[in-house]
Order: structure tokens, then sequence, then C-alpha cells
């Protein structure tokens, strides 16, 4: 079992089987947009750090 948790508030913000379970859940609740400027490198913004625990 991966758990994604917050580094500072120990929130738990998604549980999976897989690294890959965990990062897709992720993706769906915090999805980013592409803004006009394509050149641009883009980040996710997460509400803090996010860590990956287990494996």
């Amino acid at each position: 079992m991966v758990q994604a948790v917050g580094a500072i508030s120990n929130k738990v913000y998604a549980v999976g089987n897989s690294r890959k379970e965990v990062l897709r859940k992720l993706q769906s609740d915090y999805p980013y947009k592409i803004g006009a400027n394509y050149d641009k490198h883009v980040n996710k913004v997460y509400p803090e750090t996010i860590i990956l625990i287990g494996g």
C-alpha cells in the first residue's frame, strides 16, 4: 500500500496499491491547466509538498 502524505500537515491525500495508482488519483484531484504560453514549463500545484510512503 502506498500513501501520498503532506510533508507539513501529515494529511493523507491519496491511498493506493501502487505508485502509479496514487499518482493517478492525485492527478484527478489536482489537475493543472496549460496557459497560453506553451513554451513555459507547467508545474502541478498541490496544497503542500507531497511525500509518497510505502511500496
